[in-house]
């Protein structure tokens, strides 16, 4: 069986080759890139299976790499993971809404990166080019929180998203695609929203359904 191909992209040369060498032990092939233009050749060139990439590099960043590749239709479904250090909320959101398939910080754990990257091979050679489907439940490390968000908000559904952690229980209520509310055992709101994703352990499951006494005033999360 040929080995999935998975292309890293960081203009810090050291961290390339240490993520390299620990994804070819783990059986994978590497293709490196040092800036996103060499990438974006990569990708259309010799599309990988993944794509694991830093945002702030020069020539092109690691946004706009995204962008392009998920609006060429050939790439489009290929995993395109961010592995930055740019950590916050708004990033993410950014990231996410350009199509990214998950949002790794720096310092990451290399074990639960290695998990992220094996499960969304599996997925992406599973469904090809289906759309991507919610799972009602699961594990946060393998679905973020923020990309499911994104796909409830985008088909302007109604749910609960209920996220369980060792300490704490977490909700967050969309109504036709926007938040109306959200809360854990300490915060209420945004606060509670970013506490939620902030989580990287647990689980999560989703009722489609809300508390009918919740307000009509939508969360921001700009």
């Amino acid at each position: 069986m040929a080995k999935s191909k998975i292309l890293v992209v960081d203009d810090n040369a050291y961290l390339v080759d240490i993520l390299s060498f620990s994804l070819e032990m783990e059986n994978y092939e590497v293709l490196k890139a040092y800036d996103g233009e060499e990438a974006l050749k990569i990708i259309f060139d010799t599309p990988p299976d993944l794509i694991l990439a830093d945002i702030m590099m020069p020539k092109m960043d690691g946004f706009e790499l995204c962008k392009k590749t998920k609006d060429n239709s050939k790439t489009k479904d290929i995993p395109f993971l961010f592995l930055t250090a740019k950590g916050k909320l708004d990033d993410q959101l950014k990231g996410f809404s350009l199509g990214g398939d998950d949002y790794i910080v720096k310092p990451f754990n290399l074990n639960d990166l290695l998990k992220k990257i094996a499960k969304s091979i599996e997925q992406y050679k599973e469904k090809g080019s289906e759309e991507a489907e919610i799972p009602q439940e699961g594990k946060i490390i393998e679905f973020p929180i923020l990309k499911i968000l994104q796909l409830i908000k985008l088909n302007k559904q109604t749910a609960t998203i209920t996220t369980t952690v060792s300490n704490d229980v977490g909700k967050i209520y969309i109504k036709d695609g926007k938040i109306v509310g959200a809360e854990t055992s300490v915060s209420k709101d945004r606060s509670a929203i970013e506490l939620i994703f902030s989580w990287k352990d647990g689980n999560f499951k989703i009722e489609r359904s809300i508390p009918q006494n919740l307000s009509e005033t939508e969360i921001s999360l700009e």
